[in-house]
């Protein structure tokens, strides 16, 4: 047999081996830095093969041994998981040669902190303009398996990745781009450092999240409605040209009764007044304009249609009672 097919037949052994024999449970370990943990490394091994030595080998814990009727269990225990980079492995010797299997260990850690601040700004957003959230996280780990959730309120309205290699802690963060509008005004903005560890880590992804940030939003005056309408009265009526903004915004009237421009955001017009009554509100943003229409009241034919009607009504009845009674004396003569 040539060395090549030896080397190859051997190879071929080492792994049917390793997959036959050595099982790890769980196959990956993820454990928080500071806390216990545990893992198993079983052995199920035929008459034919003399085990020689089976063994962990890591640089910290201790080893339980268990021995089965057909399995060997060793059970590998950490009371305080200190090692960021560890790499340990479950070995057996044989008398041909010895078997290794590793397991992958992910150590984790939450933030020391989380906050969210607004990039190079300080004071209100403006409405439509573009802002960025920073997010800011330190000593987490490990750094790549951190998720950055974006809340307004308690909704998620945004996830960032975090681009980062290493084991042990380190300090990073995200962004987050939003053109804020109107009813962002008051909103709370929060971010939360989220750890996805797969589905060996905990079933709740450890989580820290940062104090909320309120947003103060800047805004124009907009009208919903731009025009309203109505009819002439014998009383006073009141124009409410109310409107929201940030901040508040100042009012003037033009009206065709007044020769002074009128300040407030409520106008009063006198009785029978009709014509067109124009507010403006202003703030240092931009100006909305409203239209108050008071037109000449129609007038009422409903009283008159009523008495029409009743007049009819009692003219047929007596036309009717008259032919009646044409009608019986008729009869009589006969």
């Amino acid at each position: 047999m040539t060395p090549f097919r030896l080397a190859y037949l051997s190879m071929c052994f080492l792994l049917t081996a390793t997959e036959e024999i050595i099982v790890l449970s769980p196959p990956k370990l993820v454990g928080e830095y500071g806390a216990s943990t545990s893992a198993n490394c079983s052995a199920k091994v035929s008459a034919d093969v003399n085990v020689i030595n089976m063994d962990w080998e890591a640089p910290l814990g201790e080893v339980v041994k268990e021995m089965g009727a057909k399995e060997t269990v060793l059970t590998w225990i950490v009371h305080n998981l200190t090692e960021w980079n560890i790499k340990p492995f479950c070995y057996i010797t044989t008398k041909q040669n010895q078997i290794k299997s590793f397991l992958p260990v992910t150590v984790y850690k939450i933030p020391d902190n989380v906050s969210i601040s607004s990039v190079n700004h300080t004071g209100p957003h403006v409405e439509g303009k573009e802002y960025q959230l920073q997010c800011n996280i330190q000593n987490v780990a490990p750094v790549q398996n951190v998720v950055v959730n974006w809340y307004k309120g308690q909704t998620i309205v945004e996830k960032s990745n975090i681009t980062g290699t290493g084991e042990s802690p380190q300090s990073t963060s995200a962004t987050f781009v939003f053109r804020p509008s109107r009813i962002d005004n008051g909103a709370q903005y929060k971010c939360e450092a989220q750890l996805e560890l797969g589905p060996y880590g905990p079933k709740t992804p450890p989580s820290l999240a940062s104090e909320p940030l309120s947003m103060n939003v800047h805004y124009k005056p907009e009208f919903f409605n731009s025009t309203e309408t109505f009819d002439q009265t014998d009383k006073n009526r009141t124009l409410n040209c109310t409107v929201r903004a940030n901040p508040l915004p100042t009012y003037s009237w033009s009206s065709p009764t007044q020769s002074e421009e009128f300040k407030g955001a409520v106008f009063t017009v006198p009785p029978y007044d009709i014509g067109n009554y124009s507010c403006t509100a202003k703030n240092q943003y931009g100006s909305a304009e409203k239209l108050f229409i008071i037109r000449k009241k129609d007038r009422d034919y409903t009283v008159l249609w009523a008495i029409i009607g009743a007049g009819l009504t009692l003219v047929a009845v007596l036309i009717v009672g008259y032919l009646i009674m044409n009608f019986r004396n008729s009869n009589s003569v006969i």
